[in-house]
């Protein structure tokens, strides 16, 4: 049950594409296989900045950690008020 489960959402997600890469030319397939390159780069890089985040963050001090929420706390503030 739980490998079907999988297989309808894999399904669900690769479907739409079936179709279009079955009636795409060479040129529309390289071209979606570089974006899709290209968006698993950005994942990756985005990880790889998380993690340096996630590390900067675990060495603060108690007092910046305070200083940077209040900063971020403010600063959503503000964007909420400039946004209708």
């Amino acid at each position: 049950m739980g490998v079907e489960a999988l297989l309808e959402a894999v399904n669900m997600v690769f479907g739409p594409l079936k179709g279009v890469l079955s009636s795409a030319n060479l040129s529309t397939t390289l071209a979606l296989l570089g974006i899709a390159i290209l968006l698993v780069i950005g994942f990756l890089y985005a990880a790889y900045g998380l993690v340096k985040l996630g590390k900067l963050i675990w060495s603060l001090r108690v007092r910046s950690f305070l200083l940077g929420l209040t900063v971020l706390g403010a600063a959503l503030v503000v964007l909420s008020v400039l946004l209708p």
